[in-house]
Order: structure tokens, then sequence, then C-alpha cells
């Protein structure tokens, strides 16, 4: 049986190798941050709809913005445990 992390980390390898760097330092950039920069929330959610979903998140959406944060974050989280990025 295949875990949540496991299921996540699968999905994530649509995300191309030669940009998982840059997601994960527009995570690092923004850990703390309360809002975002435009340019980091658009690349994430360009990002996302792109690679990882196949019905697109509306950017507008406080919500849409929440659940691609967070999962983008649980996915960069598990790329470093696993060395996928430097």
């Amino acid at each position: 049986m295949i875990d949540h992390s496991e299921m996540i980390y699968q999905q994530s390898l649509a995300i191309p190798q030669g940009i998982r760097q840059d997601v994960a330092d527009v995570m690092k950039r923004n850990a703390t941050a309360i809002h975002w920069p435009t340019l980091d929330i658009s690349y994430l959610f360009e990002v996302w709809n792109r690679y990882m979903t196949r019905e697109p998140e509306d950017i507008k959406c406080a919500g849409c913005r929440s659940k691609v944060i967070g999962k983008m974050r649980r996915i960069v989280a598990i790329w470093e445990s696993k060395k996928e990025t430097v």
C-alpha cells in the first residue's frame, strides 16, 4: 500500500527536474510570508496548473491559493527529504 507522502511524491515527478530548485527557492523565500509577491504566487500556480492537475486552480480564489501553497510546501519538503533539490 502506498502512503500519502509517496503518492504526492509520485505526482510531483511530473514537475521537470530543471525547475524543481526554482520551486523550492520560491517556497523558501516565502516561508514566513503572509502576503506573497504576485510573481511568486503566479509562478506556483503556473507550475501547479501545468504539471500537477487536470483542472486548473483559480489564482483569484483564496482557498485555491491556500491549497496550492500548502501542497507545494509539502512537495518541496518531500523533495528535500529525498534530496531531490540542492
